[in-house]
């Protein structure tokens, strides 16, 4: 099941990590992020989707 905006957000907070801070970590644009978190871009394709795989928004292609 993915997960929501929200509940990434959230757990950023319970974790006392940024965005930015887990862009870094991760090797992604931080605004590339912040626009898959925020909703500016859905992460259908390329990068975002990655992204969007990576903060469990999406699930993994098989």
């Amino acid at each position: 099941m993915s997960k929501t905006a929200a509940t990434v957000q959230q757990e950023f907070i319970r974790q006392g990590k940024s965005v930015a801070q887990w862009a870094r970590e991760n090797n992604f644009p931080v605004g590339a992020v912040r626009a898959v978190i925020y909703g500016h871009n859905k992460g259908n394709y390329g990068q975002s989707h990655l992204i969007a795989v990576a903060l469990g928004l999406k699930d993994s292609p098989q």
